[in-house]
């Protein structure tokens, strides 16, 4: 007995492992507002605008479209999964926690405006200092959980290091040959300077280092080769904008949003883009509405949900699973 039911709960995690994830779809809800970061709890930041008031306002939405946190006046442009959100909110940078806690920091010297892009669990805040919204005199910023601030050249002692992104273990991820095709690097105070070649430029950087980007498109896992991201028949080009630790890659496929699983297999959501993706798959990006709405655009979050025949897969493994308990009774 012990066998045939060893046997038969294998059987079971092979239909729920592959099933599942060949039988995938998204389902659209539509955002009021701009989406910036989607977390692995599916809580979305970003902006919305009041035309009460006529002010933008940071929140945090729920999967579903519903604000679950109003931050007050801003833009949120980063959630963690430890819910503190990084924006700018009246000139300067921002960091939130969903219980209305707010730290501001501010510019380094010489500069009149901040703002916050991403934090790291431990505190560490990653943004700009400039003189204006417009400027286009911007320098990466650093700020330590006491406020400290920084420029990422003095930090590195390269200047001209162009600064993508961090991981949440504060490995910064850049370029120091301007917008090079063909390669990266990234630096920690352990290591300085380390370059990383790669078959296009890189877009996005995942919490754990994963990448992705274009030209053509492709993925990198940490300690994987890359490989170009899969075309359906007949697509000319791809691009990866947004990349998880799980693995999926947000992007688009011509004019198409597109989600390529953990597999690599590519999923078209329909006319637009696709910007962002998190561990379970969750995807935030833009449609662009018909005619009738005048060609505008909308802010999207497309939620994974298992087709109805892999559902009933899957119940009839458990009671083939029954099944073979009983007889062998």
């Amino acid at each position: 007995m012990r066998l045939r039911l060893v046997v038969s709960l294998s059987v079971l995690a092979f239909l729920l492992s592959a099933q599942l994830s060949l039988a995938q779809s998204w389902e659209a809800h539509q955002l009021e507002g701009s989406a910036s970061w989607i977390d692995n709890h599916n809580r979305i930041a970003g902006s919305a605008y009041s035309f009460e008031t006529g002010t933008v306002r940071a929140v945090v939405w729920n999967s579903d479209g519903v604000i679950i946190a109003n931050l007050g006046d801003g833009c949120a442009d980063f959630i963690s999964d430890s819910g503190l959100v990084a924006g700018v909110s009246n000139s300067r940078a921002v960091v939130w926690d969903l219980n209305g806690g707010r730290t501001e920091y501010d510019p380094i010297d010489g500069f009149t405006m901040s703002r916050a892009n991403y934090v790291t669990s431990s505190g560490l805040v990653i943004g700009v200092s400039s003189y204006d919204d417009l400027s286009s005199v911007r320098v990466y910023t650093i700020w330590q959980p006491d406020g400290t601030a920084m420029t990422v050249g003095d930090l590195t002692g390269d200047p001209s290091f162009l600064l993508w992104g961090i991981t949440d273990s504060g490995v910064l991820y850049g370029s120091t040959k301007g917008y090079n095709v063909n390669q990266y690097d990234t630096w920690t105070s352990e290591t300085g300077f380390v370059s990383h070649d790669i078959p296009g430029w890189v877009l996005a950087i995942s919490a754990c280092g994963n990448v992705c980007g274009f030209f053509p498109g492709f993925r990198q896992l940490v300690g994987v080769d890359p490989t170009e991201l899969l075309l359906p028949d007949g697509a000319v080009s791809a691009i990866g904008y947004g990349i998880s630790d799980s693995g999926y890659v947000a992007g688009r496929v011509d004019d198409k949003a597109a989600v390529w699983d953990r597999d690599g297999l590519v999923h078209l959501l329909g006319d637009g883009t696709a910007r962002k993706v998190n561990n379970q798959g969750t995807v935030i990006g833009n449609i662009q509405l018909g005619a009738e709405y005048n060609y505008q655009g909308k802010t999207v979050v497309w939620v994974m949900v298992p087709e109805p025949s892999s559902i009933i897969i899957v119940l009839c493994g458990f009671g083939s699973v029954g099944l073979l308990r009983r007889k062998r009774t």
